[in-house]
């Protein structure tokens, strides 16, 4: 007597029935619980610090401490695993024993804490539930638990032991490739693809088997038997021809039925002949499609109900850390409270072929689902068919990026111009932006340009120590350090810098329409009692009038005005916004109509270099003191008198690392931005470049507390004769040669040396806790910031070193001898090739020091970032990447760095924290000068908006070379140290009447 075998409808209410009707429950409670679950995870507490630190999500697997999870997918693999082992030997004995019973009901338990772990990586999203691997899971237990039929017959156990048990191997497929991400397994790892081959073929095999097994098991539907005629063939049926036709011409051939009528054989011989002709060609079209789609010339799928950004431009090919972060922030799912299907999709449009450096980028850095989101198109972005394969007129908003280290930066804006144009011609409705290398008289709510616009930041820098950290880190994404590093700091210290540092990273600028209940009211008003209701989450800094942003706004909120905040969490304006309406449309709305107006603030900040270089002149030359090049001869000088300028305060040392041709727009740039009304110090400035500056620049400025010095760069006597130790600020700004994409980090070689220089030129003699000049530096790569903090490392230890030599610890002065006489090759060379060699070899000796994992690759993370001593390009990327969720990013930047250009009133200061506020709690000040009551600040009475302090170094425990950190918006309890700097939001009246004070 054969095995007890399940009818088909015993097998279909218990295997597939009980189970879907489980899913659609599941789904449907899943819509309650996604909202429940995003309110937990925003609140930053105790469940939202244990899902970050312990689960995870989809779109970010990797967590602080996978211990967990590692161990609950090692354990999902292998249970998986044994149980189609189990069902595969189940099938011989026909039966479920007791003991398998209780193993079946254990498994069955894990398998559902699984299944809510997954849940909960997904955010409890509905559209997890219908996922395969939920599907699986639900497929595996539910019979298990609910044994019955749809009128709650039960259905015996010696009929059970057939099922959908195989799927499991689905489960082990899914859990192995959690544990590649977890474990992280690169993708040359042979062993793991070995492994995940065998793996992979032996679920295809399993699952195909088993659902043949399972439908022979249970033989005919019943009602929808076959029907035979007997013929020469045998019995046939129209069903078996259908069967035995695809595997005939397919060139499968059973052989289990032949044709025996001559012209059934005739048919069969033509039906062969084009079976493999039509499979052939089919299968051609089908590689070619496929290639297609792998060269980028296939067309970008938009679905309904999703947003997409078109980026086109000769930039948008090959990796740079402007694309890297632009893709980090512009694929950030945190920003939609992490809602992956809210993540717009990202469509590169290019002519050249995408280097594999990029496509290797996208396949790491993001999960799958986000990294499916990058679409690589090959195409010309003046071609109407090429664009429309990128759905450019569907597109939210489109983006212009220049080659950063192009031939001729003019030739390169004039072809990204007319890209713009074809890009409008055809699409006259789409939001576009394009990045400019160079200056030019367009709309500038549309276009910025790098050049004016990095020159203002570095200004800024010079005035504002952190400037460049404080715009940077409102545009960044949500990176931080690890919880358990942080942990495991505030243990050891809890005055290391990182610790207050970590919470600048998460504050952001906002934009959002304000409730009803503040209108009327004056937005310094708003502002204090927002601040004091938000708990210190939340601060106004601007408010949009007459379809211009003006920051510090001094007149009164209006209904449904938009406004900017810097906000702690996404939540932190939801309590005081008007939710009902999108801002980004009203405000995009209220500049249309200004513009349409023709309402433009214009200046001559614009004007071409080439304008002065018809004023040319010939100049003096004045010999600086004793100093003599390395070379023998004279310094080249010009302008104003050098030895006047040295001995002056607030002194600006820039030096131009480049050409004159790349440097002369950067130079006229910064010079003029600089020389601006409104600034009430005259700060001198000494230029020291390699080359002669053009004479027209010279003629212009010579009279403007300038002097322009020609030199070798790298060399001591040169960098003492330009004032370097006498040097307030020290700015090195490099030319186009410092951004060469294919060179990687090496491109910055000059710069990296030229840093040692610096530090070797400046003497050491100060004290320990003497920081020197405020150096400002510009790199092509982010990776250089990290060579530099290392030297700054090997210096600091050099300081030790002399320590221990006092204090006589002789196995100190043993260990830190190698070190210093790194730091001494590297800023004692001949040359810079010399020294950059010397750099490499230091860093491939055994390594020293310990690091963080998580920051060796984050420029946020970067100390002398954070002492905003280091810019990279990867500040254009910021602003590309928070256009989209931040449409007045250009605006806001540009009023934040150039505040004249932009019509402001109110513009970046900074001064130490007056002695009669010392001790107090910062959110006291704050509203003190939110409302025109704070003393301290000399004739100052206005009201002005207190965004960060800098903390000095020394008292935080930062490495050497950096002179502090930015402390964005801290909490309102953060008590005021007389060495901190006031970071404050106001007019120019605060500055007149502030630093005479201050001094």
């Amino acid at each position: 007597m054969g095995p007890a075998v399940p009818t088909w409808g015993e097998f279909i209410d218990v295997q597939l029935l009980w189970p879907f009707v489980v899913c659609l429950i599941i789904w449907l409670l899943m819509f309650p619980a996604h909202a429940c679950y995003v309110n937990l995870r925003s609140r930053k507490q105790g469940f939202a610090h244990f899902v970050d630190a312990y689960i995870g999500s989809q779109g970010k697997p990797e967590v602080p401490r996978p211990v967990f999870l590692v161990t609950l997918k090692f354990m999902m693999m292998i249970s998986a695993i044994s149980f189609v082992v189990f069902y595969a030997r189940r099938t011989y004995t026909f039966e479920i024993t007791p003991t398998e019973l209780i193993i079946e009901y254990t498994a069955a338990t894990f398998f559902a804490f699984n299944y809510l772990m997954d849940r909960m990586q997904s955010n409890c999203k509905p559209a997890g539930v219908w996922t395969a691997t939920a599907i699986v899971h639900v497929l595996t237990v539910v019979p298990i638990f609910v044994p019955y039929r749809w009128d709650l017959t039960y259905v015996p156990a010696d009929v059970r032991w057939l099922s959908l048990q195989f799927l499991r191997a689905i489960s082990a497929v899914q859990a192995f490739e959690w544990l590649k991400k977890l474990l992280g397994f690169e993708a040359n790892n042979v062993p793991a693809q070995v492994f995940d081959f065998l793996l992979r073929t032996w679920a295809l095999i399993n699952c195909m088997a088993g659902v043949i097994y399972v439908l022979e098991v249970l033989g005919e539907v019943p009602g929808f038997e076959d029907a035979f005629v007997v013929t020469g063939m045998g019995e046939l049926s129209y069903f078996q021809m259908n069967y035995w036709i695809v595997t005939t011409i397919s060139t499968v051939g059973y052989g289990d039925y032949s044709p025996t009528t001559v012209p059934s054989r005739i048919a069969i011989i033509i039906f062969i002949f084009a079976g493999i002709i039509f499979f052939g060609q089919e299968t051609s079209h089908i590689v070619e499609i496929r290639a297609a789609a792998s060269q980028g010339r296939n067309s970008f799928d938009c679905k309904a109900g999703t947003e997409h950004l078109v980026i086109v431009g000769s930039g948008c090919s090959r990796m740079s850390s402007v694309i890297e972060t632009f893709m980090r922030i512009a694929l950030d799912a945190n920003h939609w409270r992490g809602d992956t299907a809210k993540v717009p999709s990202l469509v590169f449009l290019s002519v050249e072929e995408y280097d594999q450096e990029l496509k290797d980028f996208i396949s790491s850095s993001f999960a799958p689902s986000i990294a499916a989101k990058v679409h690589l198109l090959r195409g010309s972005a003046v071609s109407a068919r090429d664009l429309q394969r990128a759905k450019l007129s569907e597109c939210a908003m489109a983006f212009i990026m220049p080659h950063l280290n192009p031939a001729n930066s003019e030739r390169e804006d004039c072809e990204n111009i007319i890209l713009a144009l074809e890009m409008r011609r055809l699409a006259p409705r789409i939001r576009l932006r394009l990045m400019l290398l160079e200056p030019l008289g367009l709309p500038k709510s549309r276009h910025f340009s790098a050049t004016q616009l990095k020159c203002s930041v570095f200004v800024q820098s010079t005035r504002v120590k952190g400037f460049t950290t404080l715009i940077r880190g409102l545009l960044a994404a949500h990176s931080n350090f690890s919880p358990r590093f942080l942990a495991e700091l505030e243990a050891s210290n809890s005055r290391d810098w990182r610790l207050q540092y970590a919470q600048s990273l998460h504050r952001d600028v906002r934009g959002f329409l304000i409730s009803k209940r503040f209108v009327g009211k004056a937005f310094p008003e708003a502002a204090r009692e927002i601040y004091q209701k938000s708990e210190g989450k939340l601060l106004l800094v601007g408010a949009q009038e007459d379809g211009m942003m003006k920051l510090n706004y001094d007149g009164v909120l209006t209904e449904d005005q938009c406004v900017l905040a810097i906000a702690a969490n996404q939540e932190a304006y939801i309590d005081v916004a008007n939710v009902s309406k999108d801002w980004r449309r009203a405000m995009l709305a209220e500049r249309a109509a200004r513009q349409a107006r023709r309402i433009d603030f214009e200046d001559d900040i614009y004007d071409s270099t080439f304008d002065l270089e018809a004023r040319g002149y010939a100049t003096a030359v004045e010999e600086p003191e004793t100093l003599k090049p390395p070379n023998g001869g004279d310094f080249l000088v010009h302008g104003s008198a050098l030895k006047e300028l040295r001995s002056s305060e607030s002194l600006i040392l820039l030096i131009l690392d480049g050409d004159a041709a790349s440097t002369s727009q950067q130079l006229v740039a910064f010079l003029r931005t600089l020389r601006q009304p409104g600034f009430p110090l005259n700060q001198p400035v000494i230029v020291l470049s390699r080359h002669p500056v053009p004479q027209a620049i010279v003629k212009h400025y010579q009279v403007a507390s300038c002097a322009f010095v020609n030199g070798p760069l790298l060399s001591i006597q040169t960098l003492k004769a330009a004032g370097v130790k006498e040097a307030t600020n020290i700015v090195i700004l490099q030319g186009e040669s410092g951004l060469a994409v294919n060179q990687g980090a090496l491109a910055d070689s000059q710069t990296v040396a030229l840093c040692g220089y610096i530090e070797q030129a400046l003497g050491h003699e100060e004290a320990w806790g003497t920081s020197g000049p405020f150096k400002i530096y510009e790199y092509g790569f982010s990776q250089s910031v990290f060579l530099v903090e290392h030297m700054c490392k090997l210096l600091s230890t050099q300081r030790v070193q002399q320590n221990s030599q006092v204090r006589g610890d002789k196995a100190a002065h043993h260990l830190l001898t190698e070190q210093a006489d790194d730091m001494l090759a590297i800023s004692g060379c001949g040359s810079w090739l010399s020294a950059f060699c010397n750099l490499l070899k230091m860093i491939f000796k055994q390594g020293r020091f310990v690091h963080d994992p998580v920051v060796n690759d984050q420029l946020l993370l970067n100390s002398c970032f954070a002492a905003g001593q280091a810019s990279t390009p990867d500040f254009y990327g910021a602003m590309f990447g928070h256009m989209f969720k931040f449409p007045c990013t250009i605006e806001f930047v540009e009023a934040i760095s150039m505040p004249r250009q932009r019509g402001q009133d109110s513009t970046i200061w900074q001064v130490p924290c007056p002695s009669e506020w010392v001790g107090k709690r910062f959110e006291e000040l704050l509203v003190a000068l939110a409302s025109g009551k704070a003393s301290g600040f000399g004739t100052f009475s206005g009201c002005g908006l207190l965004l960060a302090l800098y903390r000095q170094a020394d008292k935080y425990g930062m490495p050497f070379g950096c002179d502090g950190f930015l402390y964005t918006l801290p909490p309102p309890d953060t008590t005021l140290e007389s060495e901190d700097l006031l970071t404050v939001l106001a007019d120019s009246d605060f500055g007149q009447g502030a630093f005479p004070c201050s001094c």
